[in-house]
């Protein structure tokens, strides 16, 4: 009886640990992003001491404000296991085109709306060669993207288009206390679209189609409708992100936007985003977007080499998609 008693209390031990080791397997499969950020926070805060100090905190924000927006936007494609390459030069265009209508009189609030148009129809377009025209993804958004670039210079003769009016500041530059707008329109947008991804229809689509377009297909759902909408959302967020770029520069550059590429899709893998699609959260892009802030942030404290710090970028992603690729073959 003892024997027996013995036995079922260490099947119930047995039982509580292997729970116990699942809750913390899915910590650890989940919230990796969130430990290393805080590891790399602590740690930043022994090497440099100038990172855990409120000017850096908020340059930190602001920083990761504008590839976060880009960011969110690439985890909408990413979801149903595509890529939009031109969300970098269609935020560098938007800014061109704020700068470029600013500077000829339009005033700040209907340049702010056309330019999000702008965006917008940069999206539709990808979405509609994509969905309807049936181009790989990849083809499509690269075309585009090498369209937009040239645009870009096209519009400024490869110069800088300088000395805005002081009301288009406010989105890049401006401060609610000690808060920077960049960080406090970033909150927003995620905000937005948690709500879109978890309590919309299109938001629960968008999974499903990414998931498996076939079966979304057969339970009457629109795919290429569903797709057209996502990379239309991209385009509307690369459309704010490029306000708040050219508004933050005082100038529409044209080289800005494609140097963001990397980091943008980096971001969401790193907050665990499949390149297989049907899976990624914003809260999760948004983590990852911070833990590349902090990483640039902190090699720029150290002095590091601006070359080094290609090096390090590169082998950060490759350290992120490489196990994914592993996941997927398996």
């Amino acid at each position: 009886m003892s024997a027996e008693k013995s036995k079922g209390s260490s099947s119930a031990g047995q039982i509580v640990l292997s729970g116990f080791q699942r809750a913390g397997l899915y910590f650890w499969q989940n919230q990796k992003p969130l430990l290393a950020l805080l590891v790399m926070a602590i740690a930043f805060a022994f090497l440099t001491e100038h990172f855990f100090t409120l000017p850096n905190i908020i340059n930190v924000a602001r920083q990761t404000s504008i590839y976060a927006l880009l960011a969110a936007g690439m985890t909408l494609v990413l979801t149903l296991g595509e890529i939009d390459l031109s969300v970098g030069s269609n935020a560098g265009f938007c800014g061109v085109v704020a700068a470029f209508l600013l500077k000829r009189g339009v005033d700040a609030p209907w340049t702010f709306l056309l330019v999000l148009g702008v965006g917008a129809v940069v999206g539709l377009v990808n979405g509609t060669l994509v969905a309807k025209i049936r181009v790989p993804f990849f083809i499509a958004t690269l075309a585009t993207m090498s369209a937009l670039t040239g645009a870009s210079f096209l519009v400024t003769g490869g110069y800088p288009i300088s000395l805005l009016p002081k009301a288009w500041r406010v989105f890049g530059r401006g401060h609610l206390g000690p808060i920077p707008t960049p960080a406090i329109i970033m909150v927003l947008v995620f905000v937005i679209l948690q709500i879109i991804q978890n309590r919309t229809s299109l938001g629960r689509k968008i999974y499903a189609v990414g998931a498996n377009p076939r079966a979304a297909r057969l339970c009457g759902i629109n795919t290429d409708r569903i797709r057209i909408s996502a990379y239309m959302l991209c385009g509307l967020l690369a459309g704010l992100a490029g306000v708040v770029i050219s508004s933050r520069l005082d100038s529409g550059d044209p080289s800005v936007g494609p140097a963001f590429l990397l980091t943008i899709i980096a971001a969401p893998i790193l907050g665990g985003t499949k390149l297989s699609g049907g899976e990624g959260t914003m809260v999760g892009t948004l983590i990852g977007a911070l833990v590349l802030g902090v990483i640039n942030n902190a090699m720029s404290l150290m002095n590091l080499n601006t070359y080094w710090q290609d090096v390090v970028r590169g082998l950060i992603i490759l350290a992120i998609v490489i196990p994914q690729i592993g996941r997927r073959k398996s």
